[in-house]
Parts: C-alpha cells; structure tokens; sequence
C-alpha cells in the first residue's frame, strides 16, 4: 500500500498474542488452553504491550486501518466480483469500511448492490472453489442431510479436491481461481457431484421433484419445454445460449402431427429445444410430467448433466 505493513518481527509477537487456541477435531470447535498462552509482554509495530488476541487486534486497527480496509475490500472483490481488482473502486469501498468502523455489512451492501456485480461481461467470471461448488449444489438441490453433518460432508468432499478445510497450503491461503482445475479435479468434481446427487456420501438419494416444483407450474401443459429451461437457469450462472453443449441430433419423439412443438419453441435460441430434447431422451413431451414413471431417476440424470458442463464451475 506504498509503505511498510509489518515486519517478520511482528509476525512472531502477533504469533505470540494469538497462542491459547487449538482445534478440536472431533468437532472443529476452538478451544482455550490458558498452559498455552504466552503471557509475557510483547512489541506489535514498536508498542510494547500485555496484549492478548483481543488486545492485539485493537491495536492492529489502530496502527493500520487504511491497509486493513484495503486489503479486506479487495479480498471481497476478487471473491465477488473479479480476479483483476478495479484499485480505484476498492478504495472507495475501503473508505466507506472504515466511515462504518469496519463494519463488514454496509461494505457487501454496497458491493453486491454495484453496477459491477451486475455487468455482464463480469458474469461467470469466476471458478468455484471445491467448498463454494458444495454448498452452492446442496443449496439448489435443498440437500438432506441424515447420516453427516454438513460440515463433515464438506470436510471429505473439499479435501479430494485440493482444498481441505482448516488446512491452508500457507498463510496466503489458496491461490485458486484456475488452479482449481486440473485433469485430476475435474473428475474428482464429477465423481463428487455424482456422490451427492445419488447419496453416495450420505447414504440418502435425493428427489430433485420438489425444486423442479419450485421453478415452474406444474400443470403447465408445456411443463416438459419449460422445466428443463427452468432447471438449466437454475443451476447454470451464465446466459444458457452461450452454453456450450453438444445439440443432439434428430427431432422429438412421438406424433407430432397432432403434438406440435409450440412455435415459440420452434423460433426461439436453440436451448429451447436442446434442453428439453436432452431431458427427454426420446420420451414424447405431451407424455411427460412429474408424476411420470422413473422421474426421479431423470431429474438426477438431468442435473448430473448440467453439473459436469463447463459453464456450472463458473460462478
């Protein structure tokens, strides 16, 4: 930030400040051990000091606001908005934190209410962390927990995929954006999305019909166009006609003589058609609806698909 934020002698007295703590790994709970704590005084940033972790932090706020703000405000642009911080913007940001007293809320209103969140060629800028993948499919499928907890769920699945929680490469954290995919993640996150749709993980199959119940009317009588439009939209973040798939071949099935393909259907992007055509497999679509026999099997398959695309990585 144009000058001198720490030295590696105040990396070691705030070390210092903050031992006491460990982890429970039986429950991932923190826990205070008074036989580890030093307690001797300690110098942070050439003020000598008592200081505890609540001490050592007040007085880090005090010496070093504009970098904290900085530096926090830029963290939450590169996590919500995109790799390449705009430094202009993040200063703004960075002074209304500290207008707020770092108060983190007004900071992600302002954010997330931006023109920037909302710019198009930002959307889907993004690769999903293996954690942020995990909670964002158990949110859209309205995930079940019965035989894990959702943070043990968590625990496993991320660690398969190079980020196993509480156990940073370094202090930096991860560095990744493209570094989480490789030829070997990305089919470990398809195994991982497979596992959670089909219970391999908890023991639980999931029925993805009470969503599908949530994204459309379920007696629309175009139900078998719509829902897997709606579902794609549900899962997918970026546009669906610059999805990339592979458009299968061929017509609907069934007589559509009598069964036309409604002509907005007919006229409209291609994914109207290729979606519900993929969704189908070869069942006619004035037959279908969520009472079908196996529906549940195909709901799976369905997301299954999406999931393994390229574009649902994104976020």
């Amino acid at each position: 930030e144009g000058n001198e934020n720490y030295t590696q002698f105040d990396i070691v007295e705030l070390s210092r400040a903050l031992t006491g703590y460990y982890i429970d790994y039986s429950d991932f709970t923190t826990q205070w051990d008074p036989d580890r704590y030093d307690d001797a005084p300690k110098v942070l940033f050439g003020l000598e000091g008592s200081y505890n972790t609540q001490g050592a932090i007040d007085h880090i706020f005090d010496v070093r606001a504009e970098q904290i703000a900085t530096f926090i405000c830029r963290k939450l642009y590169i996590e919500f908005i995109h790799t390449t911080p705009d430094e202009a913007y993040i200063s703004e940001l960075g002074q209304l934190f500290i207008e707020h007293d770092f108060e983190i809320a007004p900071v992600i209103r302002a954010l997330l209410k931006s023109e920037r969140f909302f710019d198009g060629a930002l959307r889907g800028a993004q690769i999903k962390s293996p954690v942020g993948m995990m909670v964002n499919l158990l949110h859209q499928i309205n995930f079940s927990f019965t035989a894990l907890k959702p943070y043990e769920a968590l625990f496993l699945g991320s660690s398969d995929l190079g980020q196993q929680l509480l156990g940073p490469p370094n202090v930096a954290g991860w560095k990744g954006y493209h570094s989480w995919l490789t030829t070997t993640t990305i089919p470990s996150r398809w195994e991982l999305i497979e596992q959670l749709l089909r219970g391999g993980i908890t023991g639980y199959e999931n029925s993805l019909v009470p969503v599908a119940s949530t994204l459309v009317n379920a007696f629309d009588p175009l139900l078998a166009f719509k829902l897997p439009v709606a579902l794609a939209q549900h899962f997918i973040t970026v546009p669906l006609e610059i999805m990339g798939y592979e458009a299968p071949s061929g017509d609907f099935s069934g007589d559509l003589e009598t069964y036309p393909i409604p002509r907005d259907i007919m006229n409209g992007p291609a994914y109207l058609r290729d979606l519900p055509k993929i969704f189908l497999a070869g069942i006619p679509w004035y037959e279908w609806s969520l009472s079908s026999p196996g529906v549940v099997n195909q709901l799976l398959d369905y997301a299954q698909f999406l999931m393994e695309l390229p574009e649902y990585h994104l976020t």
